[in-house]
């Protein structure tokens, strides 16, 4: 019995660390999404991100799993509209929404499939070859 009761607290405690470096990895990149894009981000949106970010660091102190998660889960979704808007005002989104507007035959570039037919040549029947076009040769 005690054995049982090892490996579930064994299991217990990898999961918790694991939730606890998934969180800690969130706060990381949140953080340099706000600090790389601050400009770009709407402040009512900023905001949701940091007080994002203090309560998962408040459950990541506390070493509380089940806060971490569900603070996590709430943090990236909010990370995840942030991006999505970045996406959008981003250079390339707008070049690719206008090329896709654009009349595709200009974009086209020549694809054509030439069929041919081909012999793939072995070592040997090369020797062969070779071998033969000697004895001809002594021959004449």
């Amino acid at each position: 019995m005690p054995l049982r009761n090892m490996q579930k607290k064994t299991k217990r405690n990898v999961n918790q660390l694991t939730q606890k470096n998934n969180a800690d990895s969130l706060v990381y990149s949140t953080e340099k999404l706000i600090k790389e894009n601050k400009e770009k981000i709407a402040e009512d949106k900023q905001k949701e991100l940091t007080d994002g970010i203090e309560s998962l660091k408040k459950a990541i102190e506390d070493d509380d799993a089940e806060k971490m998660k569900s603070e996590s889960e709430a943090l990236q979704k909010v990370v995840y509209e942030v991006s999505a808007e970045l996406y959008k005002q981003s250079p390339d989104a707008q070049q690719e929404t206008e090329s896709s507007g654009e009349d595709n035959d200009s974009n086209k570039k020549d694809d054509t499939v030439v069929d041919a037919e081909f012999e793939e040549v072995k070592e040997e029947k090369k020797k062969e070859e070779k071998a033969e076009e000697e004895k001809e040769k002594v021959k004449k």
